[in-house]
C-alpha cells in the first residue's frame, strides 16, 4: 500500500470492496484489489495483490499486512465474491468486521 492508499483506507474505510480476478494473465495469478468510496463517492484503489492461490491462509496473509500498514483499522464490513476462504481470513483476521457477499456472486 502506498502512503495514500493507507491514507484513504484509515479516513474510509467503512465499507470495503474487495474482488478478486482468476486466471486472465498468463501466469494464472489472481489478482486482488480492495476498493473504498471516498466523500465525493469516487471508487478508489487501496489494496493490490497477486497470489498463486485462494486459500484461507493467502487471505489471512493479505490481512495481516493491511492491519500492520493501518495500525490495525478495521472496516465495517467487506464486501466479497462468495469464496468461503475469505470469509474466514476475514472473521479470523478482522474480528469485528461483517463479511457479505456480493449478490452477483451469488449462485
Amino acid at each position: 500500500m502506498s502512503l495514500e492508499q493507507i491514507e484513504l483506507w484509515l479516513k474510509f474505510n467503512n465499507i470495503v470492496l474487495n474482488d478478486c480476478i482468476v486466471a486472465t494473465n498468463c501466469y494464472k495469478i489472481a489478482l486482488l484489489i480492495f476498493l473504498i468510496v471516498d466523500n465525493y463517492l469516487h471508487s478508489r484503489m487501496v489494496v493490490q495483490t497477486l497470489i498463486d492461490n485462494e486459500t484461507m491462509e493467502s487471505h489471512s496473509w493479505i490481512f495481516q499486512h493491511i492491519k500492520n500498514v493501518t495500525h490495525n483499522a478495521a472496516p465495517r464490513a467487506i464486501f466479497t465474491n462468495a469464496n468461503p476462504a475469505i470469509s474466514v481470513a476475514i472473521h479470523d483476521e478482522f474480528l469485528m468486521t461483517k463479511a457479505l457477499h456480493c449478490m452477483f456472486h451469488i449462485s
